[in-house]
C-alpha cells in the first residue's frame, strides 16, 4: 500500500466564500504570576502561557485553587452579564518584565481584546498601561486599587495622576476601596494560641476582606473551626484584627493566615459588562456592577470623589441611591465607548477590504475596482450607524453619516499602478457620543 497523499498534502472542502479572521472585542485576559497550572500540561495550551475558559470551574479543575486572584477575578469576569468567554495568561518569574510577560502572552496566543489584572502597585500598573498603549495588537486595560493619592488633590504621583499625565488612551483606571493589595501568594502570618493579631498598615486587611486560615499537622478542635475561607468581621481598633477560634483556648495550637486582601475586582466586572454589548450601543458611565458594593462616602467622601474624577479616575459609588458608575473615561479623559468604537470601526473596515480581496480572482485597477472598495467601507459605516455608533456628519445638510474621498484611477501614478498600490482613502464620520450632564431650569409661576 502506498502512503497517502494526505500525509503531505490535507485539502478540506468548504462551501461558501472564505472568511477572514474576525478580531474578537469581547474576549477579556487574566494577567497574572503563577506558576504553571497541572491541568495546562494537555494538548490544546500554547507555550504554556494561556488558557481559555468559559466557567470559572473550569479553572479549579485545571489546579486553580478557588482562594486564588485569577479564579477571583475570572468569577468577577463571568458575572451575571458577561463575555462569553476569558483567557488567563501568565507571567513567569524568569521573565525580565512585565512588558516580555505580556509580550510572551500575546506571541502565544494574541486574541483577546481587554485585560484585567491581579497587579495592584503603582509600577505594575504603570507597566500593563504602557505595554497596551504601545501594544502591536489593539487591547484595552482596565486597572484598578485604592491607591490613597488619587482621592488627594495636591498629590501627584498616585497612580491616576500617573496614567493621567501619560495621556493613555487605552487604560482606564478604577479607584474602589475593596480592590486590594498587591501580595503575589497572599500574606502569611504566623498563628500562635489560636489567635492573630494583623493591621491594615501592615497586612493591608480591613473589615469585609478574606483570609485563608489552615492549622498544622491538622491542629486542634478549636483551629478546625477557623480552618478555610474566612471574611473579617472584628475591629477592635482601627485598622487592626484578631482572629481567634470561638471559645477555645489552647496554647500549643499554631498555623498560618495567608491574607489576600479585598480582591473583588471591580474593574472585571466593569469590563465584562461593557464589553458584553455591542459595540456603540452603551457607554460605560451609570453602570451597576453585579456582585459589587459601591463605595461608601466614609471611604470616598464627596471631595475626594471630585479630587480622583479630576485625574480621570473613574469611580463606583451610589448616586441618587443607586450604585453605578462614573465617569466612563480612559486616562486621557477619552470616553471609553468612543475608543473601542474607533477600534471597531478600524478593524471591520480593515476586515471588510481584505475579505474582498480574499474572495476575488482580482480587483481591477480601474475606477470600477476603486469602486467596490468605496462600496465594503460604506457598508461597516452604515453598520456603525445602525449600532448608534456614528451620527449624521455635523457639518453636513443632507445628513449624509460618512464622507468617503476615494482615490480616482486618472489621478493614480503610473509608479503607483506599477507597484499594485492605491493611494489612501479619506473617510469621514461623526462619532454619536452619549448624554451625561444636563441641566433643566424651572420657573415656577405663582
Amino acid at each position: 500500500m502506498s502512503t497517502p497523499i494526505q500525509e503531505y498534502i490535507d485539502v478540506a472542502v468548504t462551501v461558501g466564500d472564505r472568511l477572514v479572521q474576525s478580531a474578537n472585542l469581547n474576549v477579556i485576559l487574566v494577567f497574572s504570576l503563577f506558576t504553571v497550572p497541572t491541568g495546562w500540561t494537555g494538548s490544546g495550551v500554547t507555550g504554556q502561557r494561556i488558557a481559555e475558559y468559559t466557567a470559572p470551574a473550569d479553572m479549579l479543575t485545571d489546579g486553580f485553587l478557588a482562594t486564588s486572584k485569577e479564579y477571583k477575578a475570572a468569577s468577577a469576569l463571568l458575572t451575571a452579564r458577561s463575555v462569553s468567554r476569558i483567557k488567563v495568561g501568565r507571567a513567569d518569574v524568569a521573565d525580565a518584565n512585565i512588558s516580555a510577560s505580556l509580550g510572551a502572552i500575546e506571541g502565544a496566543d494574541a486574541d483577546f481584546y481587554g485585560i484585567v489584572s491581579t497587579h495592584r502597585q503603582e509600577a505594575d500598573i504603570n507597566a500593563i498601561a504602557a505595554w497596551t498603549e504601545g501594544g502591536s495588537y489593539k487591547h484595552i486595560y482596565f486597572g484598578s486599587s485604592e491607591d490613597a493619592g488619587v482621592l488627594v488633590a495636591s498629590t501627584t504621583t498616585d497612580i491616576a495622576s500617573d496614567l493621567h499625565g501619560a495621556n493613555y488612551n487605552r487604560t482606564a483606571y478604577l479607584w474602589h476601596w475593596e480592590s486590594g493589595f498587591d501580595h503575589a501568594t497572599g500574606n502569611a502570618i504566623a498563628v500562635a494560641t489560636l489567635i492573630a493579631t494583623v493591621t491594615h498598615t501592615a497586612h493591608g486587611v480591613r473589615a469585609g476582606d478574606t483570609v485563608v486560615i489552615a492549622g498544622v499537622g491538622g491542629g486542634p478542635t478549636g483551629f478546625a473551626l477557623l480552618n478555610g475561607e474566612k471574611t473579617v468581621l472584628t475591629v477592635p481598633t482601627a485598622d487592626t484584627y484578631t482572629y481567634a477560634a470561638p471559645g477555645v483556648s489552647d496554647a500549643s495550637a499554631t498555623g498560618t493566615i495567608v491574607i489576600y486582601g479585598r480582591y473583588k475586582f471591580p474593574e472585571a466586572r466593569w469590563l465584562s459588562y461593557g464589553l458584553s454589548a455591542a459595540v456603540g450601543e452603551e457607554t460605560y458611565h451609570a453602570k451597576p456592577l453585579t456582585g459589587q458594593t459601591p463605595v461608601p462616602t466614609t471611604n470616598m467622601s464627596l471631595t475626594q470623589q471630585h479630587n480622583a474624577k479630576a485625574k480621570n479616575a473613574n469611580i463606583y459609588t451610589n448616586v441618587g441611591g443607586v450604585a453605578v458608575t462614573q465617569e466612563g473615561v480612559m486616562a486621557s479623559g477619552r470616553f471609553i465607548d468612543i475608543q473601542i468604537g474607533m477600534d471597531w470601526l478600524e478593524l471591520r473596515i480593515a476586515e471588510a477590504l481584505w475579505q474582498r480581496v480574499v474572495n476575488s480572482k482580482k480587483i481591477p485597477f480601474i475606477q470600477e475596482g476603486i469602486n467596490t472598495m468605496i462600496a465594503d467601507i460604506q457598508g461597516v459605516t452604515d453598520e456603525g450607524v445602525r449600532r448608534t455608533l456614528l451620527g449624521p456628519l455635523v457639518d453636513s445638510k443632507s445628513g449624509e453619516t460618512a464622507r468617503i474621498v476615494a482615490p480616482r484611477i486618472e489621478d493614480v501614478s503610473a509608479s503607483d499602478k506599477i507597484s499594485r498600490t492605491l493611494p489612501p482613502f479619506v473617510v469621514t464620520v461623526q462619532f454619536q457620543g452619549a448624554i451625561v450632564r444636563m441641566s433643566v431650569d424651572v420657573n415656577a409661576l405663582i
